[in-house]
């Protein structure tokens, strides 16, 4: 059985584009959208709204196959399967690493949401005026999600960074530098991280650093 570790592997395992951030993601899906045979775990809090057409959703001993629109939620290293899925309409998938809760208050709380355990027995079925307010909280998530060009800049900057050997040359990149690169100072740029993320520069430095670390050892592949 796959065990993706990594929100990257997750994407790349199951042929998504990479995702925006390496710790939160979010896939859309519109009009059909097909999934073949697949069973995995991950090391994500999953969140989904869709509307099933054929085929079946396993999680855990729980199977979800409904007609009308419903939210499903699984927690990390839970089993997925999916059997030939199709899905219908508009639908989304946003996935949480369990490294991003890390330091949140929410951390502490999520364990107590019994809707991710698998003694749930259905999913979460929505009216049609529930459904018109998930999509709407998703287009709100998804506008953030996407407008953060500061934060990919920053990442952008540590991958060439990495790229270039400088980590071997000069070690781990420090924030006076990246901010010299980005032409900002480096309070600012710690200032600007921390209100678009909720993470200094410093702690995003380590955070990649970290990622990158586990995907050099192979910790996204097949455990």
């Amino acid at each position: 059985m796959q065990h993706y570790k990594t929100l990257t592997a997750l994407h790349l395992g199951n042929q998504w584009e990479a995702p925006q951030h390496p710790l939160f993601s979010m896939i859309g899906c519109q009009s059909e959208c097909k999934l073949g045979n697949r069973e995995f775990t991950t090391d994500c809090y999953v969140i989904a709204f869709k509307k099933i057409k054929s085929g079946n959703f396993m999680y855990g001993r729980t199977s979800y196959d409904h007609d009308n629109g419903c939210l499903f939620f699984a927690k990390p290293r839970q089993i997925i399967e999916m059997k030939d899925l199709e899905f219908e309409e508009k639908g989304y998938m946003l996935m949480i690493h369990e490294d991003y809760l890390h330091g949140h208050e929410l951390f502490k709380k999520i364990e107590k949401y019994g809707f991710f355990d698998y003694e749930v027995t259905e999913a979460l079925h929505l009216s049609p005026k529930e459904e018109q307010i998930i999509l709407e909280l998703h287009s709100k998530i998804q506008a953030e999600y996407f407008n953060n060009p500061d934060e990919y800049k920053f990442n952008d900057l540590l991958r060439t960074y990495l790229n270039q050997g400088l980590m071997v040359k000069s070690g781990l990149p420090n924030v006076a530098f990246l901010a010299d690169q980005l032409f900002v100072s480096p309070r600012y740029l710690s200032d600007l991280l921390k209100q678009e993320t909720g993470k200094t520069a410093m702690e995003l430095i380590h955070i990649f650093m970290i990622l990158e670390a586990k995907t050099c050892c192979g910790w996204g592949k097949r455990a």
